[in-house]
């Protein structure tokens, strides 16, 4: 009495192993190569902070109660919104960088230091403007953090009255 599959079973064993195999090399492939799923993002400040001012050099937003005032050495053209800009520092996450980046010394440098409520030391972050590579560095002083955003999204961080003096 033989107890071994027929060559058509065999046949099934080895069509089905094969088709195993296509999808597991083929998801484990997705995930090496995905390079969205490496990339470690963070806020600049934690959403659970509540920011009590941001100096921006010259631009100042201070938190009085639920609202805020600003308070500037620069001429302002129009009225601006703090909440908005201050909203997008709790909430863009923000990609880390694992090394220093290469920074030109022609690069713009923007300090900007914040106070957060129940912090003793203030933040400092300093956002590096390459125009070359369309590219914002910003170093987190606190953590010795490097991140990076793409250009466009400056103005989500800094007012624009303050990008255009700068560039």
């Amino acid at each position: 009495m033989r107890t071994g599959l027929s060559q058509r079973g065999w046949n099934n064993v080895l069509i089905f192993a094969s088709l195993f195999m296509i999808v597991l090399f083929n998801s484990t492939h997705q995930r090496f190569v995905s390079n969205e799923n490496n990339k470690v993002k963070r806020t600049l400040i934690d959403s659970n902070s509540l920011i009590q001012n941001i100096d921006y050099n010259g631009l100042r937003f201070e938190r009085i109660g639920a609202s805020w005032r600003t308070v500037s050495e620069i001429a302002l053209d129009k009225e601006l919104m703090p909440a908005d800009i201050i909203s997008h520092w709790t909430s863009t996450s923000i990609e880390l960088l694992t090394n220093e980046p290469a920074i030109n010394s022609s690069n713009t440098r923007l300090p900007i230091s914040v106070d957060v409520l129940g912090t003793k030391q203030t933040l400092i972050f300093e956002f590096i403007i390459d125009n070359d590579l369309g590219l914002v560095y910003v170093f987190d002083h606190h953590l010795a953090q490097w991140m990076m955003i793409d250009q466009s999204q400056l103005p989500l961080f800094i007012p624009l009255v303050l990008l255009n003096i700068t560039s």
